[in-house]
């Protein structure tokens, strides 16, 4: 994961705080071609170790927020479809404005 921070890299990942709310599209490279639409909190605050054993700690809102609660869901063996209030696919052309958006 990168943000202002740079490369975010966390292991043993614990989430200390979460506060506020979002809802909205989520995908993953584990299921192409769908979304889902997911409650998240707004900003959290996750613990962990970095590379060098050293503990760390990170705040992120809006998409790093969700970024790091779906990475984290991950590691307890949960996907974002089971969180999800509605799973649909996507078409050929919303993926290719998604890239274009992107670039």
């Amino acid at each position: 994961m990168g943000d202002d921070h740079g490369l975010i890299e966390l292991i043993n990942p614990e989430v200390v705080s979460a506060e506020g709310e979002q809802f909205g599209p989520e995908g993953c490279l584990s299921i192409p071609g769908f979304r889902g639409d997911v409650r998240r909190a707004q900003t959290v605050t996750v613990k962990g170790l970095d590379r060098n054993g050293k503990r760390v700690t990170y705040t992120g809102t809006d998409l790093l927020a969700r970024a790091f609660l779906h990475e984290i869901d991950h590691l307890n063996g949960v996907l974002y479809t089971s969180l999800a209030e509605r799973v649909y696919e996507i078409t050929d052309q919303e993926e290719e404005n998604e890239e274009e958006a992107e670039a």
